[in-house]
């Protein structure tokens, strides 16, 4: 049986039917599951905390939508500032 699952931008190329069902598989799956993604929707739904890997440091923060949403928006005010 397999206790973990690591994903790297899975949600690439996915209809939105297709993703909401792995979204829904993914929150049913009793394993851990690691995540390598930019897109914030598919991660709010089903994430219980955000790991944000930068500069050698790992920042853990809650799964609350107003942490990933500022989270966010500073990953991308860097992008466009970089």
């Amino acid at each position: 049986r397999v206790h973990l699952l690591f994903l790297d931008e899975p949600s690439n190329h996915l209809d939105l039917e297709t993703l909401d069902a792995l979204s829904a598989a993914l929150n049913a799956y009793e394993g851990a599951v690691v995540v390598v993604s930019h897109n914030q929707g598919f991660l709010t739904g089903f994430c219980n905390e955000l790991w944000v890997v930068e500069g050698g440091v790992v920042n853990v923060q809650p799964s609350d939508t107003s942490s990933f949403d500022e989270l966010f928006n500073q990953f991308r005010s860097k992008s466009v500032s970089g």
